[in-house]
């Protein structure tokens, strides 16, 4: 047995070293407590940070996360003071710690003080402070920072000196010291703006307590709502919005749907749409309208023609304020393509003539498919296509003389004498290939600066050359010529 005492004797060291005791709490208590009363609250976490286990040593009293210490029935301190023991482990470390709480019960009142409080409690029982309306902060205020927006008041501040805190998102959680508590006033207040979009609002826990840690109040669940401020302009869900619709549809058909939305506070005004349609391009009769609650787009007009207008693109803007013209408003862009249908009959387009000088003849290659593709059978040779060889001779015709080329520029400078030779202009017959028995003329009726040659086609001035007179344009004159097979005359 002796190799034993060792193993026992570490144990205990064990237990003594885990099992530290932390500062004793002491609660006045009056005498009968019901069940469910907070007796108080305990710093959990001053003694262990990381408990993960809060256990009681008496079944009267219950402990939860926060340090609440609750009856969990209807108790009379048996003696003039009544201790249990709150036990706080931490499983993964091994470690467990306990704080020795204490229960005295409070001095009885003189008949006299009874009979003055008791009449003072029907004298001011008219209104509980302890639980106010939800508090409003406008979103974005601007202050002046700190700003008053609620006061929390206990009833029992007639009996006791109360201190009063507070707990929870925006005061010691995130977004933290966004709101504080005057321990002896009970006034909220706002350290600086808040984004609604981001925080709502916020839930805190409001505590009331004597100096010696007594807590005559439940813990008091206050809401801070964010009241929204049309700070958000709305948005489209898309870049850009692509529709179709085949042309010629009736007006009244639906094309498609834009959609926005809106960061603010829903079913306010701050996010009530109204949409509209800015501009249209092509800028020709509107095409499309659309729906100024629901964003949907509609054909408007009866003859859309894609063979004219192959597609559209709209402007669309979209405002909040119900539309109001201090509504906050963005554009966004809808292109609607307009599909074809077999709405023209086909037609022949005139044939290039042939030209006998350029090829005398020309030769076609005519294939022929069935219209059903075909199958190849197992073990057949591949089939080839069957074609038919045309051979189209051209026939010669007598075609009249060719300038070449079709358009000639002749640069004369101003105030040249008259008679001097500003170039020549000639034609070829197409046939033969040279200007042998071509004759050229000038139409009357033109401008009659200058003339050609009948037979060599030369061109002369017959004027002094002015470009700034009116019959000049940008300092230049058009002319036609004329060149005649002189087998014609």
């Amino acid at each position: 047995m002796a190799p034993a005492a060792p193993c026992l004797v570490l144990g205990f060291l064990v237990l003594s070293l885990c099992c530290e005791a932390c500062k004793k709490v002491i609660f006045h208590v009056p005498s009968e407590l019901e069940a469910d009363t907070l007796v108080g609250r305990v710093d959990l976490k001053e003694c262990l940070q990381s408990a993960e286990f809060v256990s009681s040593s008496d079944g009267n009293f219950k402990i939860l996360e926060d340090g609440s210490v609750y009856t969990t029935s209807a108790i009379s301190l048996s003696a003039e003071k009544k201790t249990f023991t709150i036990l706080l482990k931490d499983i993964q470390e091994d470690v467990q710690k306990k704080i020795h709480v204490s229960l005295v019960e409070e001095e009885k009142k003189t008949q006299t003080q009874k009979t003055r409080h008791a009449r003072d409690t029907v004298l001011k029982r008219t209104k509980r402070r302890w639980g106010p309306i939800p508090s409003v902060m406008i979103e974005n205020s601007l202050g002046p920072f700190p700003l008053q927006i609620q006061q929390v008041q206990s009833d029992t501040a007639q009996n006791y000196t109360i201190y009063y805190s507070a707990s929870g998102p925006g005061i010691d959680q995130d977004p933290k010291g966004l709101f504080y508590i005057e321990r002896e006033t009970g006034n909220i207040f706002a350290t600086r703006a808040v984004d609604r979009e981001q925080y709502p609002s916020f839930q805190i826990i409001c505590f009331a307590t004597t100096p010696d840690g007594y807590s005559p109040e439940v813990p008091l669940v206050h809401t801070i709502r964010i009241e929204d401020d049309n700070d958000n302009a709305p948005y489209f869900t898309q870049d850009l919005f692509e529709f179709s619709v085949p042309e010629n549809s009736k007006p009244g058909v639906i094309v498609g749907k834009m959609t926005a939305e809106d960061r603010d506070e829903p079913y306010t005004l701050h996010t009530t749409l109204k949409y509209r349609i800015v501009s249209q391009n092509p800028p020709v009769t509107p095409a499309f309208s659309l729906h100024g609650d629901t964003g949907v787009i509609a054909v408007l007009l009866p003859q859309l023609d894609r063979e004219l207008v192959p597609s559209y693109t709209l402007l669309v803007e979209v405002r909040d304020m119900a539309g109001q013209p201090f509504g906050l408003c963005t554009t966004g862009t809808a292109v609607i393509r307009i599909e074809d249908t077999n709405d023209n009959a086909p037609s022949f387009k005139q044939i290039q003539g042939l030209d006998y000088e350029s090829a005398k003849q020309r030769i076609l290659v005519i294939a022929v498919n069935n219209e059903a593709p075909y199958m190849l059978a197992p073990h057949s040779q591949q089939l080839s296509q069957s074609t038919c060889s045309v051979t189209v001779h051209v026939m010669d015709l007598d075609e009249g003389p060719v300038f070449k080329p079709c358009l000639l520029r002749l640069d004369v400078k101003e105030c040249e004498e008259i008679g001097t030779s500003i170039g020549r202009y000639i034609a070829e017959d197409p046939e033969t290939g040279n200007s042998e028995g071509i004759c050229y003329r000038i139409p009357p009726g033109q401008c009659n600066w200058i003339s050609i040659d009948e037979k060599s086609g030369e061109v002369r001035t017959v004027k002094v050359l002015d470009r700034d007179v009116a019959e000049m344009r940008q300092g230049q004159c058009n002319i036609t010529v004329l060149a005649i097979d002189r087998s014609e005359y």
